[in-house]
């Protein structure tokens, strides 16, 4: 029966693609069925694939039951209101999310550099009127001097002595190269307390005169002859009746930063005098120092005078403070020979008979900015401006 069935169809198809024969009844209901089968089978196939890729088949629905991998959804354009979507769960209308990209690890934000903040000066201070016995020598550095254990050494050429009390003057004219640092120079007698010589260099230290028992002069800083280069920085000189004498002999380099003179002392009627020179034309620089030149009779914070004759010069202020009684800023040319000084960014405070009395022959090889202090208009202090 089998047999003579397929043998049929067999027979049919021939005729199908036979153009010179026709098929008969029966053998256009076998293709008819063949084409069937084959349509059912073809839509199988394609349902099964669209179900695989969850792409949903939409189909009026009543009363279903729904299993596996399908869900109803909502659709106004369906019969029912509803449809049948196959695939992975249900069917949304929204539009697909993002899908996850990887997030790139934060870039750090680069540490901006730090603003550079000025080099601090010396003792602290960028002008001379912002120094004190307080922020200079010892003081400045925190040192307590009363503690210093008493130096009984010998000081030779080349020695640096350090964080001691030093109870007697020192003549270091006949020496080279020594050192004194944070040190406490206060001598019970004698008329100069420290007698400069070849690169002497003294920092951080106090030079104190409250001790002598001595009349007459006292002088705190003193050249004798051709000196030599020297270095004097954060040096606090107090109870002198002249704080520092510098003779200018030779070709010698002295180098002044950050000094503070004051609390003067005149004893038996001694003039009083802030830093002098009395000769020669060495150089020597003074910056950001101090100069107070207060008390009873007052030559003047700075005091230049040719005593034995000769030109004198070589000497610049820089973004220094003179005050004080007498004439704060003094020259006396005794014979005619002149004298020559520079002046840059320098203030002035006078409570004695002026700011400025100059011998005839003074040449004034810079004066720059030379005015009185005012108080409230730091930290320029810019008074009024000083003629000479």
């Amino acid at each position: 029966m089998f047999k003579k069935s397929m043998n049929k169809v067999l027979q049919a198809i021939r005729k199908l693609f036979t153009p010179s024969e026709r098929l008969d009844r029966e053998e256009k209901s076998v293709i008819g069925v063949i084409l069937l089968i084959l349509v059912i089978g073809v839509g199988f196939v394609v349902f099964k694939a669209y179900a695989a890729t969850g792409i949903g088949l939409m189909y009026d629905l009543k009363n279903a039951t729904i299993s596996g991998a399908a869900a109803v959804s909502t659709n106004t354009d369906s019969s029912t209101g509803k449809y049948l979507s196959f695939g992975s769960g249900t069917r949304s209308t929204s539009a697909p999310s993002t899908p996850n990209t990887p997030t790139a690890a934060p870039v750090p934000t680069p540490t901006p550099a730090p603003t550079p903040m000025p080099t601090p000066t010396p003792g602290g201070v960028a002008y001379g009127w912002q120094l004190t016995a307080s922020n200079t020598g010892l003081g400045g550095v925190g040192v307590n001097r009363s503690a210093l254990p008493i130096f009984t050494g010998t000081i030779t050429s080349g020695m640096t002595i350090s964080n001691v009390k030093i109870t007697s003057a020192l003549d270091l004219s006949g020496l080279s190269n020594v050192t004194l640092n944070r040190v406490w120079i206060v001598p019970t007698s004698a008329k100069n307390m420290v007698i400069l010589g070849n690169n002497t260099t003294i920092i951080d230290s106090d030079i104190d005169g409250s001790a002598l028992q001595s009349d007459g002069e006292r002088v705190g800083l003193y050249t004798a002859g051709d000196t030599g280069n020297y270095t004097i920085s954060r040096v606090s000189i107090t109870g002198m009746t002249i704080g520092a004498w510098l003779d200018g002999i030779g070709t010698s380099t002295g180098t002044i930063t950050d000094m503070y003179i004051g609390q003067m002392y005149s004893n038996n009627a001694a003039h009083l005098d802030g830093l002098t020179r009395r000769a020669g034309s060495a150089r020597l620089s003074v910056t950001r120092s101090h100069i107070d030149d207060s008390g009873s009779f007052v030559t003047g914070a700075f005091f230049i005078q040719n005593t034995w004759g000769g030109h004198i010069g070589g000497i610049t202020l820089k973004d220094t403070f003179l005050e004080g009684d007498g004439y704060v800023i003094g020259t006396d040319d005794k014979d005619g020979t002149g004298i020559s000084i520079g002046f840059d960014n320098v203030r002035v405070r006078s409570t004695g008979w002026g700011p400025i009395a100059n011998a005839a022959n003074t040449q004034y090889t810079i004066w720059n900015n030379v005015l009185m202090y005012d108080a409230s208009r730091l930290p320029a202090a810019d008074g009024p401006p000083i003629n000479y």
